[in-house]
Formats: structure tokens, C-alpha cells, sequence
């Protein structure tokens, strides 16, 4: 066994400290629970979580990568249809007696060409895809039910759907009212916006008091972080300091994956030092960079406004009065209360910054 493998894990010895969380899903899937939420930060394991579970009790699931529409450059539902596909092909790649069924039920039908071991989408957008969509979830729901069985869907990163031009909590909400057999698990590292795009909480949406169970995953007390590093660093041979591990804990925020690319690069290098922490710490810098400008790639107007109140959080944490009036000093002029307060939850949302004991930090 490999410990710091980068990637997803899919066997249970390789997490670590995530046996509740896991049995705590494993009862949400054979309950049948209509909805699933796993939430946390970014890099806790959600995603490792879900594909270790699935993993161990060979469940039949759909997943739905819905990071990927970051890359694909279609707009629109016919995006995700991609997604759809390439999930669905692979199903029936790894669910082999799901295949016979679900091609049968699919050849002749306009959208999809079916081949022996696989379908492939034309085009299909709009209502169209929609309605195709929800033809599919119809055919596996009763497939699923003539073999007495559930097939767990999972949306990996939910939140992502806001990029397709639909009500996306519509398409869930279909899943919910008319399958059977369709439990969903929703994961998402940016809890405040998928609640905005499923709307639990809106009298008006379809979703409205929905049942739901939340598994929430935090980032590791620093007792865990350096217990964590300990036990892979030993089982390379690789020595350190109990200071030094308190370090590198509170300098990547007691996060597991930023502690598996640390402990990654100390494998490679057979050692842990100062110099390897700020090598590493570089790296993350730069990931981060990135996930920052897709964020900002979408709110161009206010890139500046946002830049600022992260420079400002980056010394300490600040209030909400306090970061206000920094940034109207440095624009120079006032903003409404409304806007600005629009800019913190925007931050909180999509993950780069917390509110905690009254203040806002990174």
C-alpha cells in the first residue's frame, strides 16, 4: 500500500480518520435515501469518500463529473449530455448486466446511437435534452427495479451545474418525485452556492423541504494532521520532527490534500524539510491562483473589488466594518452595504474565505 497517492482513493485502509463519514453513507445507500448531500472545503476526501463506498459494496452507480464543465466548451444542457454519456458508458462498462437492458431500451430512439458495448449522444439540447434526460432516468429507474436494486447517482460537485443554461434544481427534482430505485449523492466543495442552485430553503422551488441527510467533512485538528503525516512518513522510512510536522500542518490549513502533496513530494525526495515545505507551498500557491481566476473569470467587474479584500484577509482577520471601509478608502468613493455584503457571501460560497466568531478570514 501507497500512502500520499495523489487522486481520489477508492479503498477504505487509504483514508484516513473518515470511518464515520463513511459508514454514515454506506447507511444512507442501503436506507435509500432519497438525497445525500457530502459537502466540505476543497481536498477533504469528499470525492475519495463517495468512490471508496461505492468501491466496497460493488454499488451500482452513475457518475456524473460535473467538474468537467469547466473544459467542455458547448453551452448549454448539451454539455452536460456529454458528461451523461461518458457516465453512462462507463456504467455499463463496470455494471455488465446492466448493459443488455439499457442498450435494448435505447436502440431505435433518435438521440443516441447504440453500438455493442456502448451509446453515443448526437446533439441534443434545450427541452429536447431535457426531456431526453429524463427519459434515461426513467429506463435505468426501472431497469434498476426489474434486478431489485438501487443505482446510487452521483453529481460530483453540484455546484457546477449553475454553468448549464437550465433550472437545474429541476432536473433533480425530477429524480426525487418519480425514481425509485435512484438515490442521489450530491457532492459539493462549495456548499453556499449549490444550496443557491438547488434551493431547498425557497418556497417557489421544486425542491422545497426535499429530505435530505448532509455528511460534512472538515479539514483535519492538527492532532489528526500530524498523526496523518507520521504514519505515511514512517511507512516510507522518512523521519521528522514533531515541530517541524506542526509546521507544515498550520501552513497548508490541517487540509488532507494539501498534506498528501506534501507528503508525495517528501517520498519522492526521501526527506522532509524546511526547503521541501517551501517548495511545496509554492506549488499550492499556484493551484490556488487557478481555482481563484476561474472564480474571477466570471465576475470581471468587481475581479478588482475581490483581489482586495483577499489581499486583506491574507495579513488577519478582519470584520465586516473593517474590510468596508478599507476597500471605499481604496476606491475612493462609497459602495451600497447590499453590494459589498453581496461580495463576502460570493467569497464564502464558492470557498475562499470563513466567517468565524464575527470576522472573515482565509
Amino acid at each position: 500500500m501507497s500512502y500520499f497517492k495523489l487522486g481520489p482513493k477508492v479503498r477504505r485502509e487509504e483514508l484516513y480518520n473518515r470511518e464515520d463519514e463513511l459508514n454514515r453513507l454506506l447507511k444512507c445507500w442501503k436506507r435509500g435515501d432519497p438525497i445525500t448531500l457530502v459537502v466540505g472545503p476543497r481536498r477533504v476526501g469528499k470525492t475519495s469518500l463517495v468512490l471508496t463506498a461505492i468501491n466496497e459494496k460493488a454499488q451500482p452507480s452513475l457518475i456524473f463529473d460535473l467538474t468537467r464543465l469547466k473544459r467542455i466548451r458547448r453551452t448549454g444542457f448539451e454539455s452536460f449530455m456529454l458528461i451523461v454519456e461518458e457516465a453512462l458508458n462507463s456504467f455499463i462498462e463496470r455494471f455488465s448486466r446492466f448493459r443488455v437492458k439499457l442498450l435494448r431500451a435505447l436502440r431505435g430512439r433518435n438521440e443516441v446511437r447504440v453500438t455493442e458495448h456502448s451509446v453515443l449522444f448526437r446533439a441534443v439540447d434545450g427541452l429536447e435534452g431535457e426531456l431526453f434526460f429524463k427519459k434515461l432516468i426513467d429506463i435505468i429507474d426501472a431497469i434498476a427495479a426489474s434486478f431489485k436494486v438501487n443505482v446510487v447517482l452521483v453529481f460530483d460537485e453540484i455546484q457546477e451545474a449553475r454553468r448549464i443554461a437550465t433550472s437545474f434544481e429541476y432536473i433533480i427534482s425530477y429524480i426525487y418525485e418519480y425514481s425509485t430505485r435512484l438515490p442521489m449523492t450530491l457532492i459539493s466543495s462549495q456548499e453556499g452556492l449549490m444550496h443557491k442552485l438547488l434551493k431547498f430553503d425557497d418556497v417557489e422551488s421544486p425542491l422545497y423541504k426535499a429530505k435530505y441527510t448532509e455528511i460534512k467533512l472538515t479539514n483535519f485538528t492538527e492532532k489528526q494532521a500530524v498523526g496523518f503525516l507520521e504514519r505515511g512518513l514512517e511507512y516510507h522510512g522518512i523521519r521528522a520532527s514533531l515541530e517541524l510536522l506542526k509546521k507544515i500542518a498550520k501552513a497548508v490549513g490541517c487540509n488532507p490534500g494539501w498534506l498528501t502533496i506534501v507528503g508525495n513530494r517528501a517520498v519522492k525526495a526521501r526527506r522532509i524539510d524546511e526547503k521541501l515545505l517551501e517548495k511545496v507551498t509554492f506549488e499550492i500557491s499556484t493551484i490556488l491562483q487557478e481555482e481563484l481566476e476561474s472564480f474571477l473569470e466570471l465576475r470581471p467587474l468587481a475581479r478588482e473589488r475581490y483581489l482586495f479584500i483577499l489581499r486583506s484577509l491574507a495579513s488577519s482577520p478582519k470584520s465586516w466594518k473593517e474590510l468596508k471601509s478599507s476597500l471605499e478608502a481604496r476606491l475612493n468613493k462609497k459602495i451600497g452595504n447590499k453590494n459589498f455584503s453581496n461580495y463576502l457571501h460570493n467569497l464564502v460560497d464558492a470557498g475562499f474565505i470563513i466567517r468565524k466568531e464575527g470576522a472573515y478570514q482565509i
